[in-house]
């Protein structure tokens, strides 16, 4: 699954490691060719997008409402649905960045955690290139975990079942036109310590251009659940299905239309 790819042309390249094993020391006494293995690729793009078209009902005391959801699939046929979620604590930033500055971020990770997003996108120039680096230090030394350094378009990493503890991200202003570049910057951790967003769908094949609604009920734990400068970031999991396999396709954030 690569989340976010550059615009363009890629190549998929299939190697088979077994056959390499079985078939290259009987090989070396032969002048034949290596046996085809038959093989089927299935690629697809797929591009979904979520928007809240009504909230019903909403209590300011429990933090908590209920929003009917229209789901579009912008590209490939896929089969899926919306899942539930915790509720994610995010930190919403601007940034100005000069070239080669480098700004660094910390986040704690609670227990439990499905998932941690950052993103850098909305750059004030098209021509910036702003790179992302995570790193996971939780043990002793800061290891390298995800990037995303395309030269083009924003940047967003997601790190399934991060380790709790403390972790790092690293925005870099690799490529600068101008003298001073801002970009919007967005930090997410998803924990039911912080409220549960819970979807109620039906997985089912999903046609190119197609729509269909969902339901959301959003429960906050409230402000207190959160760290300072972090506020309550409600999304919903877009889950794929492949014959018997099950696998998250990407975080989409519920946004009013």
């Amino acid at each position: 699954m690569i989340n976010n790819p550059i615009p363009g042309v890629w190549e998929v390249r299939l190697s088979d490691v077994a056959d390499t094993r079985t078939f290259d020391w009987e090989q070396a006494k032969k002048k034949e060719p290596v046996p085809p293995t038959d093989a089927t690729l299935t690629v697809s793009a797929i591009a979904a997008e979520v928007s809240v078209m009504q909230q019903e009902t909403a209590d300011q005391e429990t933090g908590s409402a209920t929003h009917d959801l229209w789901v579009t699939n912008r590209m490939g046929v896929f089969n899926g649905r919306l899942m539930s979620n915790p509720l994610g604590s995010a930190r919403r930033l601007q940034l100005e960045l000069v070239e080669k500055e480098q700004q660094i971020f910390e986040v704690e990770v609670p227990p439990g955690s499905p998932a941690l997003m950052a993103r850098v996108f909305d750059s004030s120039n098209p021509g910036a290139d702003a790179d992302l680096y995570v790193f996971d230090c939780t043990g002793d030394e800061c290891t390298p975990a995800r990037t995303d350094a395309d030269p083009e378009g924003d940047e967003s990493v997601i790190i399934w079942n991060p380790s709790a503890g403390k972790w790092k991200i690293v925005v870099d202003a690799a490529s600068q036109p101008s003298e001073t570049v801002t970009y919007e910057y967005l930090d997410a951790v998803f924990n039911s310590s912080f409220g549960h967003v819970a979807v109620l769908d039906v997985p089912q094949e999903r046609a190119q251009d197609s729509r269909w609604m969902a339901k959301a009920h959003v429960w906050s734990a409230g402000s207190g659940s959160h760290e300072p400068g972090r506020i309550p970031y409600p999304a919903v999991l877009l889950e794929g299905w492949d014959g018997s396999q099950v696998f998250p396709m990407g975080i989409l954030e519920l946004v009013r239309n």
